[in-house]
């Protein structure tokens, strides 16, 4: 019977595993997540049913039925304690000389305020689609431990043009000194990337900025100007703009 009881277990731990396995999709749409804690998952789950059956066949019943119930929550426990140490272990680890050489020539120029109020933004990305990430939290060491894509509204009066972008007041334009063929793979499989923006007032053709920066998300490092240990896109276009 107790034979039964961890079989019936297994089955609702392997249910509840391919619920919670499709929380690890990743921001960008991408299901190597996924597949990672199913595989990792079922695997677990296999040995420890399998010590669970062990134990009942040495008549030790109700510690594999134990074992059986715990297997999902001790597996909790050590993907956390494996994500800390690969944490860890990414925090200490000394960034690549190239990184360290490119961030030297990461920066910021102002170069002039707009003449009239800015009404209308518009992006060209230098690739197919937009930069997805576009928000870095920064610590020591360039560390990034936070990171996502913001795109809140634009304050009022102010239009994101997706269609025409040369009938926006303001272009800003990506390209990529470094790492262009990054751009195109998982962000966190991307070694060293350049980007670099310049906003252009389209209404007189002057330059208003200038921003450069690197990430090396395969490692979890990202350099250029902060405010506040944040190195945010949009507040660089918004106050290139005098909108903040």
């Amino acid at each position: 019977m107790t034979y039964v009881r961890v079989l019936v277990v297994a089955a609702i731990n392997c249910a509840i595993l391919f619920f919670v396995g499709f929380l690890a999709a990743g921001g960008d749409g991408s299901s190597s997540g996924v597949r990672t804690v199913w595989l990792l998952g079922y695997a677990w789950i296999a040995l420890l049913t399998t010590t669970a059956l062990f134990l009942c066949a040495r008549k030790r019943g109700i510690l594999g039925l134990a074992v059986a119930v715990g297997t999902l929550p001790t597996g909790y426990v050590a993907s956390v304690l494996t994500t800390l140490l690969g944490v860890s272990m990414s925090f200490f680890k000394p960034a690549s000389p190239e990184f360290i050489a490119a961030c030297k020539t990461a920066g910021v120029q102002f170069v002039a305020p707009p003449v009239e109020p800015v009404h209308s933004v518009a992006y060209e990305w230098g690739r197919k689609y937009p930069v997805d990430i576009n928000y870095f939290r920064i610590v020591s060491n360039d560390y990034v431990s936070e990171l996502e894509a913001r795109n809140p509204p634009y304050p009022p009066g102010i239009t994101l043009v997706t269609s025409n972008p040369t009938g926006a007041d303001v272009l800003v334009s990506f390209s990529y000194p470094i790492g262009q063929e990054e751009i195109w793979k998982v962000s966190s499989h991307q070694s060293l990337v350049g980007y670099e923006l310049t906003v252009l007032d389209q209404r007189d053709n002057r330059t208003l900025a200038k921003f450069r920066y690197f990430t090396d998300l395969s490692n979890s490092r990202a350099c250029g100007p902060t405010i506040e240990g944040v190195l945010s896109v949009r507040a660089f276009v918004l106050k290139a703009i005098g909108a903040e």
